[in-house]
């Protein structure tokens, strides 16, 4: 199996289907989150749990710590301080 994070970057090529689909759920779930949270849609307080619950999930799942960053096909789809 090839390495699936490299200092911090989870590439998602990497991963098998079910693992993938997992990681790409809840970044897509981030992001909308994101989206809401910048256009000031939705209770601000809310919408940072909920982004801060998607990214400790990603955490989980890739076996990554803060900070890192989220790469599919050499796009980088979301990056976390």
């Amino acid at each position: 199996m090839k390495e699936m994070v490299n200092e911090n970057i989870i590439n998602l090529e990497n991963f098998d289907p079910v693992t993938l689909f997992n990681l790409k759920k809840e970044v897509y779930l981030y992001l909308t989150a994101k989206i809401l949270f910048e256009n000031k849609s939705g209770d601000p307080e809310k919408l940072q749990k909920y982004m801060s619950e998607r990214i400790d999930i990603i955490e989980k799942i890739a076996k990554v710590c803060r900070p890192f960053k989220v790469v599919e096909k050499g796009t980088t789809l979301m990056e976390v301080p």
